[in-house]
């Protein structure tokens, strides 16, 4: 990868942080556009619940992360355009697919468009 230690850090600190507050916001516009007060059992509540409960954890501190990123990009670099965000994305909860399972998903969608 073309970027430092301290880049890629960055990045994954902005795109988390991104990807939190964007999810939060989407949240809590759903709850809204019921126009009800959020209330135990209201619709306004039972869409902000559901929305929450799909929030994708970040399961692993940024150092972490920077690693496997490293790693992956390094070990498989016929996968370099998956972007950064989608691969951590992946790797994080719900999803949280290995780096191996990630590269294997990558070569079978290549497969199938070929």
């Amino acid at each position: 990868m073309g970027w430092n230690h301290t880049e890629r850090i960055n990045f994954l600190r902005g795109m988390i942080i991104g990807y939190d507050d964007g999810y939060n916001r989407a949240c809590t516009e759903a709850e809204s556009i019921t126009g009800e007060k959020q209330k135990e059992g209201s619709l306004a509540q039972d869409l902000y619940d559901a929305c929450v409960k799909r929030h994708l954890r970040f399961l692993t501190s940024l150092e972490d992360y920077e690693k496997v990123m490293t790693s992956f990009y390094s070990k498989y670099p016929e996968d370099r355009d998956l972007p950064l965000d989608r691969f951590v994305l992946m790797l994080s909860a719900p999803e949280h697919k290995t780096p191996e399972q990630i590269h294997q998903w990558l070569a079978e969608m290549t497969h199938q468009t070929l």
